[in-house]
């Protein structure tokens, strides 16, 4: 039924009683058979839906596989270009320099100064907020 060899012949006759019958001729595997018009309808669908349902499936596939390959390829370049890592250096504590300003100018990455402020307190052993001038601290800083 779903064979690609089928061909058809549409003929109008008259019968006996002078009623004009529509009917086609079905041409598949080397017989010859009529069908209807509703069956040749159908085979005409189901070749013509077979046809849509392959060329469907591949551009649905094509899709995906731009989606994933395009996608992932472009966010790892924009990631790798935007990550930054973690490393920790030392810097001398000058006359006015606070853990809060200190912050400011070296927590940037951190979206609340309290965060980079309790760590560089962490990495010190700092109990308070008093840094003293002269004196070296560790604080996180990203490249």
């Amino acid at each position: 039924m779903y064979e690609a060899n089928i061909r058809y012949r549409h003929t109008d006759t008259f019968n006996s009683n002078n009623y004009l019958r529509n009917h086609d001729t079905v041409h598949t595997a080397g017989k010859t058979r009529r069908i209807s018009p509703f069956q040749r309808d159908l085979y005409r669908f189901l070749r013509n839906k077979t046809a849509l349902t392959v060329v469907g499936v591949l551009l649905i596939l094509l899709g995906v596989a731009i989606l994933l390959f395009g996608q992932n390829s472009n966010t790892s370049d924009a990631e790798a270009s935007t990550i930054k890592v973690k490393q920790y250096t030392s810097i001398e504590v000058h006359h006015g320099d606070t853990l809060w300003s200190l912050a400011g100018e070296y927590g940037e990455p951190y979206k609340d100064r309290s965060v980079f402020i309790d760590e560089v307190k962490e990495l010190n052993k700092l109990h308070g907020d008093f840094i003293s001038e002269g004196g070296y601290l560790y604080i996180p800083i990203y490249k």
